[in-house]
């Protein structure tokens, strides 16, 4: 079976389930790459009862199975970290919102791997990927802009906790890193304000706060660059090279030089 399809699988089948759009999106990838579909359902099938048959017997003994909302390894519903990337449990009600954001930009993922993005290729994108990665973040920018912002203390730090790595600057910034500080600062001034009186709670806050502050000049640009749309990073190369043009002419007219 080919890897990449390997790895789809795995993903598609974290929660132990496969939804319609799941096992198209699978089933498109699998043509693209030329696996027999009878050999990939055979497979899938297989898969999907191994996991149910483990599921029934994980949750007699240790409790009803969820996701990490960080990594998507499934994990205990009593454990309080988990085992593959470290993220903190701290209740399940306030996890509620993690696990909504997170699975509003799954949708969003599932939804553009059916569309087709050839009438994109030639206006500043080279192929398909690059203008459904772009098409990606347009409409998860939506989602993270207009997500509410929770009431519960342990709500704000656990949605807090999962935004943090989205804010850090660099060259493999997430693709909407701005609005996640944007909607990381909204998060904490909300806190600020519901816990004005918890003094450990606010000297926190000021801590983030003040990590989410201090910002080098360079990288902010490097970031601001390296997220920025195909489409968007060709416009800018395109008037580069006509400014270059006319730099060019302005000093052979300035010293005549034919």
């Amino acid at each position: 079976m080919n890897q990449e399809i390997e790895k789809l699988i795995d993903l598609i089948l974290v929660d132990g389930q496969i939804s319609e759009k799941e096992k198209n999106v699978l089933f498109r990838k699998a043509k693209e790459l030329g696996v027999d579909e009878d050999e990939l359902e055979v497979i899938l099938d297989g898969r999907l009862f191994s996991i149910n048959k483990e599921n029934q017997k994980t949750s007699v003994k240790f409790g009803d199975i969820k996701k990490c909302p960080a990594c998507n390894a499934i994990v205990s519903s009593f454990s309080s970290v988990c085992d593959s990337c470290g993220y903190e449990f701290r209740n399940t009600v306030a996890n509620k919102a993690v696990f909504d954001i997170s699975n509003k930009l799954d949708e969003i993922v599932a939804e553009c791997e059916l569309k087709s993005y050839k009438h994109m290729i030639g206006r500043g994108y080279g192929d398909e990927e690059t203008a459904r990665r772009d098409d990606i973040a347009s409409k998860q920018k939506y989602v993270i802009k207009n997500f509410p912002v929770p009431n519960t203390r342990d709500d704000l730090m656990e949605l807090l906790n999962y935004i943090q790595p989205k804010i850090e600057f660099g060259m493999r910034a997430d693709k909407n890193v701005f609005d996640w500080r944007s909607k990381y600062k909204e998060i904490i001034n909300r806190a600020k304000s519901s816990f004005h009186s918890d003094q450990n709670m606010l000297t926190e806050l000021n801590s983030l706060q003040a990590e989410l502050n201090n910002r080098n000049a360079f990288g902010y640009i490097v970031c601001l660059y390296s997220t920025s749309s195909a489409s968007f990073k060709w416009t800018l190369a395109m008037l580069g090279m006509m400014a270059g043009c006319l730099t060019i002419y302005f000093i052979l007219k300035i010293f005549n030089i034919k």
